[in-house]
């Protein structure tokens, strides 16, 4: 990961995490798969999945 993101990331106690409306398994995928890999590695973080739907 980039130090820049990975400083980002840091900075901040809680985070969202966001796929697009009408998702593909994709976007699930890659989702879930960031959810687990940072609460896995900070674990005192929280974070929200979200779907975002813009018209």
């Amino acid at each position: 990961m980039n130090n820049s993101l990975i400083k980002y990331i840091e900075k901040y106690e809680s985070g969202i995490i966001a796929r697009h409306k009408n998702p593909d398994l994709d976007a699930y995928g890659s989702q879930f798969g960031l959810y687990h890999a940072l609460k896995n590695h900070y674990k005192n973080k929280k974070y929200t999945l979200l779907v975002i739907a813009i018209n």
